[in-house]
């Protein structure tokens, strides 16, 4: 009779753990489902910082700390033109070849006017050959 007693406490201990497990679980995956949806990208960009300077930085404790919670890569990026930061961070953020020029930082509305008339969408209008969508050019 005894045994039958300690195998049932078992067996209910293993069920109740087993129930906290699955609704933990459960938890678990909404909650990595909900900081999935929440994470940034930084990017930190380090010209000319070598392997070695890299591997002497990682020294440091806090330095440390960030780099076991990041991933990081060493990154060649093909631009269009000289291999310049401007081009480079064009570049990456365009998805495709840029060049960088000093038109490049400036931002526009669709229907903000240029010098001679024209809205910004009209000329980008003109030079892709199709028509703009209302928002920013």
């Amino acid at each position: 009779m005894q045994r039958k007693t300690i195998r049932l406490l078992v067996l209910i201990t293993l069920l109740s753990l087993f129930c906290f497990n699955v609704k933990h679980s459960e938890a678990t995956v909404q909650n990595a489902a909900m900081n999935q949806m929440n994470k940034q990208a930084i990017i930190l960009f380090i010209e000319g910082l070598s392997f070695s300077d890299f591997a002497k930085l990682r020294t440091y404790p806090h330095v440390h700390k960030w780099v076991k919670q990041s991933n990081y890569a060493a990154l060649t990026i093909r631009t269009a033109g000289a291999r310049t930061l401007g081009n480079a961070y064009l570049t990456m953020g365009s998805g495709g070849q840029a060049l960088f020029t000093k038109q490049s930082g400036t931002f526009y509305q669709a229907d903000e006017h240029l010098p001679g008339g024209e809205t910004t969408g009209e000329r980008m209008n003109w030079l892709r050959g199709s028509s703009y969508q209302q928002g920013n050019a």
